[in-house]
This record gives structure tokens, sequence and C-alpha cells, in this order.
């Protein structure tokens, strides 16, 4: 029985069976001397067998894939992906201090103007008062002022 290639076995199976994962896989099919049975997959052990006898050994180790490194599968499948989200943490981690500050910044501000008015009512308050001291004690100076000994003491 001759290997058939996997376009001539697409063409003849129905189109629910062409997208089957077995296809997908890279799995060939044989191809059997009726067309009712469906095409049975080949082997690792019988593909070697069908493969040409001109087929170095290069090629039987190529198609025969080694297991990678623990080494080579961290620096290739999990730094990558660990660099990345530790960018993404980085870049989130700084918006929201950048965040904080600018609303801390803001908050103290409307605490530093909520102290500031405070204080200037104060202020305001304590000249209205002294000004009404300084007023009373000139009146109560011009009705002391009467006696004839006023002008030595000031009273």
């Amino acid at each position: 029985m001759l290997p058939v290639s996997r376009a001539v076995l697409m063409a003849r199976r129905p189109l629910s069976l062409r997208s089957s994962p077995l296809i997908m896989q890279g799995i060939r099919f044989e191809s059997t001397n009726t067309p009712s049975t469906p095409p049975t997959p080949v082997s690792p052990a019988r593909e070697t067998a069908h493969s040409s006898p001109s087929a170095g050994p290069s090629q039987q180790q190529q198609q025969q894939e080694k297991p990678k490194s623990k080494h080579k599968l961290v620096y290739r499948e999990i730094w990558p992906p660990f660099i990345r989200v530790l960018a993404y943490a980085s870049a989130v981690y700084f918006s929201l201090q950048l965040t904080w500050q600018y609303l801390d910044g803001r908050e103290q501000k409307e605490l530093e103007a909520d102290v500031r008015r405070q204080l200037e009512e104060e202020v305001r308050k304590e000249m209205i008062k002294k000004a009404e001291r300084a007023k009373s004690d000139q009146d109560a100076i011009a009705q002391k002022a009467k006696g004839w000994f006023s002008w030595a003491t000031g009273k």
C-alpha cells in the first residue's frame, strides 16, 4: 500500500472530517482500497518504515524530537511572559503611585486653604476687637480727662 498525501486525503474526505484534530496535528493517513472505510492513522514506527531508504540518520533524528532541557524552557517559555507581567505590574504601580500623589497634593491644598481661611477669619476678628478696644479706650480717656489734674497723669 502506498502512502497518500494529505491533500489527496483531504479532497476525498467529507467536510466534517477535514477539520479533524488529527489532521490539524499533522498525522498522516493511509488509504485503503475500499472508499467506505475511513483511513487509518500511520503509527510512527510504520511511518519511518515508509520513509525513503535514502533518508539519512539526520532526518530520522530530526523526526524524533529531543525533549527540551528545563534550562531552555525557563528562558524561552517562562522568562518572557514573566518580564512582560513585571513590566505591566510596574506600569500599573507607578501610575497608581502618581495618581495617589496627585490626589494627596490636591487634598493637602484644600486643607491648607481651609486653615488659611480660618486664620484670616481669626485675624479679622482680632483686628475688629482691637479697633473697638482702642475706640472705647479713647472714649474712657476723654471722659476721665475732665478733672483739673488730668493733664499731668494722662487720665
